[in-house]
């Protein structure tokens, strides 16, 4: 079965029709304007708010096995994201990427290709703890950002 992209999923759920079935819920909104959401492994959860009641609602959907495809939308890594995908080999990141989290691909042992934008400026200790196949050249530019991330 193919899933939608966590992109996808925003994108229906700032659409009423696409909703019809859950009348009266609207997503719960970000300073920024964005829907406030969390994702992890192939699932994202949406805060929904019931506009009758006013109570929340937590809206879980199934995304497309994206082998380490983080959306556009996405501007940090949560603390332990991707810890212990032992499988994920490449990840891409969009430059809206800012900040990766506390051993967030911690033991990801077989990631071998990944991509950190020049506006990552942040990595937390031990992001990429047990990362042994990572290549030189990207072990060294997260040893400029933090030493102890690796």
């Amino acid at each position: 079965m193919q899933y939608p992209t966590i992109d996808e999923y925003i994108s229906s759920i700032t659409t009423e029709e696409d909703f019809k079935t859950l009348r009266g819920l609207t997503p719960e909104l970000d300073r920024e304007g964005r829907p406030i959401l969390n994702s992890g492994n192939f699932v994202v959860v949406f805060k929904m708010r019931d506009t009758k009641t006013g109570k929340l609602h937590a809206i879980k959907c199934f995304i497309k096995e994206q082998e380490g495809r983080i959306p556009n939308s996405v501007m940090w890594i949560e603390n332990s994201a991707f810890k212990g995908c032992i499988n994920l080999q490449t990840v891409w990141m969009s430059n809206n990427v800012m900040w990766i989290g506390q051993e967030a691909f911690r033991d990801c042992n077989f990631l071998q290709t990944i991509e950190i934008p020049e506006e990552a400026t942040n990595i937390e200790c031990k992001a990429f703890w047990g990362c042994w196949s990572l290549p030189k050249s990207v072990e060294e530019k997260i040893r400029r950002i933090n030493q102890f991330a690796l």
